[in-house]
């Protein structure tokens, strides 16, 4: 209709109704298309949000183990394979206690099993410490 008024005399009215017919086409398959980009913009930043708080649980969990359980063993000379295993679980099971429930929704819809995913994940954590700390020994 805005097209007709616009081009009034200047264009055959059939090529006005071809060209309206295409403008609103276009348009109709744009907006979905932007309101999808948007969406998972929208989505990728509580991604990096949740997977923030994640990692800042168990940073919070390892350091806990550590303090009240693994270190008191290391001092002790006595802590081994079994132990490890030990401090892993006491972690995993800590962090689950501290997490919310959307979190873990969260962590249960994304992985198929979020409790081996979580100690997979703090196991990855206490490796890249202890990398850290060897690296450190190195550089002195």
């Amino acid at each position: 209709m805005f097209l007709t008024e616009m081009y009034d005399g200047f264009v055959e009215p059939s090529a006005v109704s071809t060209l309206q017919g295409i403008f609103y086409t276009v348009i109709s398959l744009l907006i979905p298309v932007i309101v999808g980009l948007f969406k998972k913009k929208v989505d990728v930043d509580r991604d990096g949000e949740r997977r923030k708080r994640i990692d800042e649980l168990i940073e919070a969990a390892v350091a806990d183990v550590e303090q009240t359980y693994a270190g008191d063993l290391k001092k002790r000379g006595v802590f081994n394979g079994l132990e490890a295993k030990e401090a892993l679980k006491r972690a995993a099971d800590l962090v689950e206690a501290l997490m919310s429930k959307k979190l873990w929704t969260y962590l249960r819809r994304k992985y198929n099993d979020p409790g081996k995913w979580l100690r997979a994940k703090i196991h990855r954590y206490v490796l890249e410490q202890k990398y850290e700390r060897k690296q450190a020994e190195y550089s002195e």
